[in-house]
């Protein structure tokens, strides 16, 4: 629990202070080079023999994305990502407006739904388990009463934000689908948790007079998270159907007076989509981005396992039912293992591993090449996870971070 609130203050300040400090405003060249320094890249005056290099190595190997800060390196010459920009200084840069696919998950994203996870799951262990109440002295049952107001302020945000803000989300990758899931991965694990957590204290006592939704409670919650589950494992499936999605649209009418020459037209350059696919671009630091997918895997296991457990149990002790050993090895108990281990892992890992490449962190982004057009595509840069990009509904993505969606 320590772990995960030092982790919770300090993303907190990182959210704030990226808020505050960092605004990519909608200038003239936006559409052109997003929030990156590509501008800056491009007006230095490359090396020759370095460009000759690097483009050597691009056409040779059909390259047709800068998708890494550097390149090289074990005995062959290194090139930074501003380098290679430079070399593209003459390229026609494509104007376009980013997409919400364009701004999918980033590793403080997925560092914070980690950790809110976590917590959730680990509070509700330690609040419930008999483990942890050998020493307090039993209370008599309030009902209601029960509950205090962060108990129904946890409670409201957990529904409207994992629960129901997730479910519109869906909804909206399905009528617009996208190359990159911008839905948690983990969000269903609180509809499981809540399968299992009204059935201990203080729900279990505050539902003590309508045994009837007492009763039913845990099996509503427990159909939500299956289809939850079964949702999230399809957005993870349809986002590798296509290969290539149009994250940003067009502009044709601003190509003309784009900066740089290109052997196409307009027409021919929009109708290229490739150019404007999101793919995988990672900078320094961002090793959490793949976590909550490692989560998923492990949560995803978890929910055979009380049922796996009950079974066996069952098959040599006959004296307690199926339900009853279900029950004992509840998906409370198996998340806060599994939340126990990635609050640790993730809460001491990725902290370290951002405080050290913090300031290698730079406006670097994709680059999408089309050598026979001459032009190039750059993309929005995650090196501020896009908080530094108000436009484009910021204060919607802003909270959809915090709603855990």
């Amino acid at each position: 629990m320590a772990i995960g609130t030092l982790n919770f203050i300090a993303i907190s300040s990182i959210f704030t202070t990226l808020l505050v400090k960092y605004k990519a405003s909608p200038g003239p060249d936006f559409q052109f080079y997003k929030n990156t320094r590509f501008k800056e890249c491009a007006a230095v005056v490359p090396d020759a023999n370095n460009c000759t290099a690097i483009t050597t190595f691009w056409n040779g190997e059909g390259n047709h994305y800068i998708s890494e800060t550097n390149y090289g390196g074990n005995g062959n010459p290194s090139y930074d990502w501003c380098q290679i920009a430079s070399c593209f200084n003459d390229y026609k840069v494509i104007p376009s407006s980013p997409n919400d696919s364009a701004m999918g998950l980033t590793a403080l994203y997925s560092w914070l739904n980690i950790i809110m996870a976590s917590i959730g799951a680990v509070k509700v262990i330690w609040k419930s388990s008999p483990w942890f109440k050998r020493h307090r002295n039993p209370k008599p049952c309030r009902g209601l009463r029960e509950l205090s107001v962060i108990d129904w302020l946890v409670f409201i945000w957990e529904v409207c934000g994992p629960i129901v803000g997730w479910w519109v989300s869906f909804a909206k990758l399905i009528t617009n689908p996208v190359p990159k899931v911008t839905i948690s991965l983990i969000a269903w694990t609180t509809a499981w948790r809540y399968s299992s957590q009204v059935r201990l204290h203080p729900y279990s006592c505050a539902l003590g007079r309508s045994p009837g939704i007492k009763r039913v409670l845990p099996w509503v919650f427990a159909l939500i998270a299956a289809l939850q589950w079964g949702a999230t494992v399809y957005a993870l499936q349809a986002q590798g159907n296509r290969a290539v999605y149009d994250s940003y649209t067009c502009l044709a009418t601003q190509v003309a007076s784009a900066p740089g020459t290109s052997t196409c037209s307009a027409e021919e350059l929009c109708s290229k989509s490739s150019l404007f696919s999101t793919k995988p671009f990672l900078l320094p630091g961002d090793i959490a981005q793949g976590f909550p997918f490692g989560y998923l895997v492990l949560c995803s296991g978890c929910v055979f396992l009380p049922p796996f457990i009950a079974f066996v149990n069952k098959c040599h002790d006959s004296k307690n039912s199926f339900i009853e050993y279900y029950h004992r090895f509840s998906p409370v108990l198996c998340l806060a293992l599994v939340a126990g281990c990635a609050m640790a892992a993730t809460g001491l890992m990725y902290p370290i591993t951002l405080g050290q490449y913090w300031n290698q962190r730079h406006p670097d982004a994709l680059i999408a090449i089309d050598t026979d057009c001459h032009a190039v595509h750059v993309a929005l840069s995650p090196w501020r996870f896009y908080l530094d990009v108000h436009q484009y509904a910021r204060g919607l993505r802003a909270a959809r971070l915090w709603f855990g969606v």
